[in-house]
């Protein structure tokens, strides 16, 4: 991406809402982990203690409060069995349950996951999970954002092949489900455009397939309900029909009958 593009999307309101909202819940976590004083911000007894554990907003988890040497809690989200979670280029997991494991001489608690497609097993250490990416899917109220970003019509993408392969593998492995989209739409474009070369287009897909897993729990949708979704989405974009073939069809019945006319 150039500095140009960056700058671009940096003015664009919908990035400006995204920062907006990921500055006010860390504000919030703030709050509550530094002022002892504000309701429901610590455990019973005042002081937070390694260990000590609330019910979060979100019924499908709660958060472990584990006290840093400057001060501030480091909020450590735990899955129930059953929850549906977002792990980077694997897409919709489904928490299986946890387990104790001897690791490097200590004993370290992983939260297993089944891949939703594939149905492969993977295991991440519990401490660790926010680090690599594991989180909640999106909302149903965020999935607006997700068309706006899927629905742009005119993405700019790095023209070099090298420059726009690694730009695209770095949003992917972040596991940010905007970036994906973003991915998604940049290739469908440029499968528009220019046939895709044999790497983008396993990547286009693997990014298509990890979008439609996380839109079908938001929504509560089957699988291809949700990539009829993301389909439309992206109708109303980079793939929206063409007016001139539109044009083309229209005029071919219409010629037809003149020259029926003629006889």
């Amino acid at each position: 991406m150039t500095p140009d593009t960056r700058r671009k999307e940096m003015d664009s309101d919908l990035y400006k809402s995204r920062i907006s909202r990921i500055c006010q819940v860390r504000i919030d976590r703030f709050k509550r982990t530094s002022n002892p004083q504000v309701a429901g911000s610590t455990p019973a007894g005042g002081a937070f203690r390694p260990g000590d554990t609330r019910d979060c907003s979100d019924s499908r988890c709660n958060e472990s409060w584990n006290p840093q040497p400057d001060g501030l809690a480091l909020i450590v989200v735990k899955y129930k069995k059953g929850d549906t979670v977002i792990y980077p280029q694997h897409g919709a997991c489904i928490v299986v349950g946890t387990k104790q494991v001897n690791a490097f001489g200590t004993r370290q608690e992983y939260l297993i996951l089944k891949t939703v497609i594939n149905e492969m097993t993977l295991q991440v250490p519990t401490a660790k999970a926010d680090q690599v990416g594991v989180r909640p899917p999106v909302s149903a109220n965020e999935l607006e954002d997700l068309v706006s970003v899927l629905s742009k019509a005119d993405p700019r993408v790095p023209s070099n092949w090298s420059r726009r392969f690694k730009n695209h593998q770095e949003k992917l492995k972040s596991g940010d489900v905007y970036q994906v989209a973003e991915v998604v739409r940049n290739l469908a474009a440029r499968n528009r455009d220019a046939s895709l070369s044999a790497a983008e287009r396993t990547m286009y897909e693997r990014a298509r397939i990890n979008l439609i897993s996380e839109i079908a729990p938001a929504l509560k949708v089957s699988n291809e309900e949700a990539e009829r979704f993301l389909n439309e989405a992206l109708e109303k974009g980079v793939l929206k029909p063409a007016k001139v073939a539109k044009k083309k069809v229209e005029a071919a019945p219409k010629k037809a009958a003149d020259e029926d006319d003629d006889f």
